[in-house]
């Protein structure tokens, strides 16, 4: 965050419109909303300054920045963060496959795969809680990768749709996605691309099976 000078209120209106409103239904009018975010925006942008200040006199080992969240309190920010407790049936294996090292094995001290290309871009859930659908594509872009040379970002959204085992934007587990793409096949982020809601195509999880990406 560049704090030279004084941020003026065209300065913040640029970047609060570049952060957006939440289009939550709780508030009466999209003036009132806008309000209530903007309050929450400048006490959050004001936290970040100050935090800043003091991490430059060597108080803090780093620093932050506004982003995406900053029009968000913190009680909201940490609904987010609710997590789905495992279904016990899923939880346990049922096949495990032993695992046996090398006697001397030689293991470098640390592997990056971003720079070796099996990692697509960083992307975004949104308000969805379909943590686990960007779970279970991440480590199958991986093994593709690993397999083929090449790197395919796949369908979260696809998952989010289809795998009825999961809940959708209300939760999940990798176990279930991974058993949804071994049946049926899994599209790729460009022919299925991410909404962030449950939208329930039925015919595209049906054309999908018939002609899956991987």
């Amino acid at each position: 965050m560049e704090e030279k000078g004084t941020h003026s209120r065209p300065c913040k209106g640029r970047l609060f419109r570049q952060v957006g409103l939440r289009g939550l239904p709780a508030f009466s009018s999209q003036q009132e909303e806008e309000s209530f975010r903007r309050a929450v925006w400048e006490e959050n942008l004001q936290m970040i300054q100050d935090h800043n200040r003091q991490a430059d006199r060597g108080k803090y080992t780093y620093k932050l920045g506004m982003n995406h969240f900053g029009d968000l309190t913190n009680e909201e920010f940490n609904k987010r963060l609710n997590c789905l407790l495992p279904d016990m049936n899923h939880a346990t294996p049922k096949k495990v496959v032993m695992f046996k090292s090398s006697e001397n094995p030689q293991i470098p001290i640390g592997v990056d795969w971003r720079a070796k290309g099996a990692v697509t871009e960083v992307k975004d859930q949104g308000d969805c809680g379909s943590c686990w659908a960007f779970s279970a594509t991440g480590a199958l872009e991986g093994m593709h990768f690993k397999e083929t040379g090449k790197l395919v970002s796949l369908s979260e959204q696809n998952l989010v749709d289809c795998s009825e085992e999961n809940y959708g934007c209300g939760g999940g587990e990798m176990p279930q996605a991974f058993e949804y793409v071994q049946a049926g096949g899994i599209s790729s982020e460009e022919n299925y691309p991410y909404d962030g809601m449950v939208i329930h195509y039925v015919f595209l999880c049906v054309l999908q099976t018939m002609s899956p990406y991987f």
